[in-house]
Parts: C-alpha cells; sequence; structure tokens
C-alpha cells in the first residue's frame, strides 16, 4: 500500500478528479484545501490532479409537462 509521503516508484500515480463549478464558494474552499493538503506531500510527482468543470445533467429525467389548458390532453 503506498504512504501519503512515499511511494515506490513501481505504483501508478494516484488520479484525483475534481469536479468543480468556478461560482462555487464551498469549491473555492475545497480547492484551497487541496493546495494545502499538496503542499505537505514529499512526492507529488506521483499525484495526477485533474480538474473537471461541473455541469447539470443536460437530459432531464422527468418528462415535461405543459400546465396550459391548451396543452392539457382531452378526456
Amino acid at each position: 500500500m503506498c504512504s501519503i509521503h512515499r511511494c515506490p516508484s513501481n505504483e501508478a500515480p494516484m488520479k484525483v478528479e475534481i469536479y468543480a463549478d468556478i461560482l462555487c464558494p464551498w469549491c473555492y474552499i475545497g480547492k484551497r484545501r487541496l493546495a494545502t493538503a499538496l503542499a505537505k506531500i514529499t512526492d507529488r510527482d506521483r499525484m495526477q490532479i485533474v480538474w473537471r468543470s461541473y455541469q447539470p445533467c443536460s437530459t432531464p429525467t422527468t418528462p415535461k409537462v405543459s400546465t396550459s389548458p391548451s396543452r392539457r390532453p382531452s378526456k
């Protein structure tokens, strides 16, 4: 098992994927905490940090329902 400070060279690097939104204050706090934690790691080149943008699901899971009287199904 790889320790946080020393990782054998034959092990694959740790991949960390971060999904963040630039407008989210909690994402900013998490980014700063990650930077502080990474500063304490001596073998940082064994880590792969991948930043991804957060985006809500583009396809809705529920069908759109119209509430206008002209669109209501007839009985």
